[in-house]
C-alpha cells in the first residue's frame, strides 16, 4: 500500500507542480502581451481562473497528508494523550464525510452544468466543476491514509505527524 500511495502522492504533487507553472506562465504572458504589446490573450484569465479553481481542491488533500487543515489545537492540548487519536480520528471521519458529501454533490453539479460553456475557452463548464469531486476523492484517500497511520505499531500519543 505505501509504495502505491507514494506514487498517487507523487502524482498529485507533480500535477500540482505542473498548474502552477503553466498557471504563472499564462499570466506573465498575459501581463507582457496586454501592458507591452497593447495585445491581450482573451482566453488567459479565463484559463488562470480555472486552473487556479483546480489547483485549490488538489491541494486539500496535501494539507491533511502535512496536518495543515483546520482543527482545534487548544482542545487536542487539553485532552489526554490516550484521547488524542480518537479526537484525530474523529476529525478525520468529519472530514471524510463533508468530502463524500462534496463529491456526490459535485458530480451533480457538473452534470447538471455541462451544457453550460465558458466564456473565453469554449469549453464545458463541468470540466471546471469537476476539480470539485477530483479534489474531494484525493482528500478522502489522504484522511484514510491519516487514519491507517495513526492505528500503526508505533504509538504515537495520537498526534498526527508525518507521513
Amino acid at each position: 500500500m505505501s509504495k502505491a500511495f507514494a506514487c498517487f502522492d507523487k502524482a498529485v504533487k507533480i500535477l500540482l507542480f505542473v498548474l502552477c507553472v503553466v498557471m504563472t506562465c499564462v499570466e506573465m504572458a498575459q501581463i507582457i502581451l496586454r501592458y507591452v504589446f497593447k495585445a491581450p490573450m482573451v482566453w488567459a484569465e479565463e484559463s488562470v481562473r480555472y486552473m487556479f479553481i483546480w489547483c485549490t481542491f488538489l491541494a486539500i488533500g496535501l494539507a491533511i497528508d502535512r496536518d495543515s487543515f483546520a482543527k482545534f489545537d487548544l482542545l487536542l492540548k487539553r485532552i489526554p494523550d490516550r484521547a488524542k487519536r480518537g479526537y484525530n480520528t474523529l476529525l478525520l471521519v468529519i472530514a471524510i464525510v463533508f468530502f463524500a458529501m462534496m463529491t456526490v454533490f459535485g458530480i451533480r453539479s457538473a452534470i447538471a452544468n455541462s451544457y453550460q460553456i465558458t466564456s473565453a475557452t469554449q469549453v464545458s463548464y463541468s470540466y471546471v466543476i469537476m476539480a470539485v469531486p477530483c479534489g474531494s476523492i484525493i482528500a478522502i484517500i489522504y484522511a484514510l491514509k491519516k487514519i491507517v497511520s495513526l492505528y500503526k505499531k508505533n504509538d504515537n500519543d495520537g498526534e498526527v505527524t508525518g507521513k
